[in-house]
């Protein structure tokens, strides 16, 4: 059964946090930028009517995104609950309590399931839209590529050993065995692979505000994604030279979008404007918010880690930018916020 929230703690916990955590603080600042309630509301038909009564959905919400906010594992995120105070007040536990346990976190995202956090990344970039920080005159769209949660047993390491593959490993030139089995062979060159798959999303380039994210394995093309990332409220879009496909083109031009596709020939470089952006956000997700390498198995699970990563790249960025009060300004004069 779903639990509630308190509304209001006692009068000694306001105290200490009043004391302790400064007014202007980033977890004060995001736990009153969203309504919280109203985006855990699309996690209802999660929770049974009866039954023992869960710790409330959108408390499990903030640790979820808290997690990817400050790059943390389940088991890190329940000791930082434990001991960090600003996310005691952030996540809406009493200073006294002690972290909601690792599993409960496990199980809450994997009932939850990708389609829900979805829904939830779409609302607030939709409340981002909706207070004029998402300008929709230009996105760019690009991926990244990211490594599954499986270790590689190279044929170099093969030649200089004379035992058979170790327990736990995957044979470089063969997957059969992963225990990942969503994930597949990219390559970015000739001579570098990857066993693992691939983040896609389009960044409104005024703001670095991603607007759309889907994963999927790591040999998908980039090209023939592009319908499943585009963000159909873009006026403009950007992209580099592996869109250039003529469905991508035909697709922009029967949505009425300016088509500034990076051409494989006959390109002078004038629709490069404003792709460094997505580079940019790529680099911020995969470094800073829990997005550079796999930490589950299956494209279900791994799916649902970059939204969450994607989401809290958004909220730093919706934070940086209402901090400055320049909401629509160039990423560039804006980044170093993030």
């Amino acid at each position: 059964m779903k639990g509630k929230e308190k509304q209001q703690g006692d009068f000694l916990s306001h105290a200490i946090y009043d004391s302790l955590i400064p007014h202007d603080h980033f977890v004060r600042r995001l736990k009153a930028l969203l309504d919280w309630q109203d985006l855990a509301s699309e996690l209802d038909d999660c929770y049974r009517n009866k039954g023992r009564a869960s710790v409330p959905p959108q408390m499990m919400l903030r640790v979820v995104i808290a997690q990817h906010l400050y790059d943390l594992s389940d088991r890190q995120m329940e000791e930082q609950m434990t001991m960090n105070i600003a996310l005691k007040y952030f996540i809406g536990l009493a200073p006294d309590d002690t972290g909601i346990d690792h599993s409960t976190i496990s199980r809450f995202r994997g009932r939850v399931g990708n389609d829900r956090f979805v829904r939830i990344f779409n609302k607030i970039v939709q409340q981002a839209r909706s207070q004029g920080l998402v300008a929709d005159r230009l996105h760019a769209i690009d991926s990244r590529h990211f490594k599954a949660n499986v270790a590689i047993w190279r044929k170099h390491d093969r030649d200089h050993d004379d035992d058979d593959t170790p327990t736990g490993f995957v044979k470089f030139d063969d997957t059969a065995g992963s225990p990942d089995p969503d994930a597949a062979w990219g390559a970015k060159s000739k001579n570098f692979k990857f066993l693992g798959y691939k983040h896609h999303i389009s960044t409104d380039v005024d703001s670095g505000i991603i607007t759309e994210t889907v994963v999927t394995p790591g040999n998908e093309h980039d090209g023939v994604v592009m319908a499943q990332v585009l963000d159909d409220a873009a006026r403009a879009v950007v992209a580099d030279k592996a869109y250039d496909l003529p469905r991508n083109h035909k697709l922009l031009a029967e949505k009425a979008i300016e088509n500034r596709i990076i051409r494989k020939k006959g390109d002078n470089g004038t629709n490069n404007t404003g792709r460094w952006v997505v580079e940019q956000v790529n680099a911020i997700v995969g470094r800073w918010c829990g997005g550079g390498r796999a930490r589950y198995w299956g494209l279900e699970r791994v799916s649902t880690q970059m939204t969450l990563a994607s989401t809290a790249a958004n909220l730093k960025r919706m934070l940086s930018i209402t901090a400055n009060s320049q909401p629509g300004r160039a990423m560039s004069a804006a980044i170093q916020g993030v």
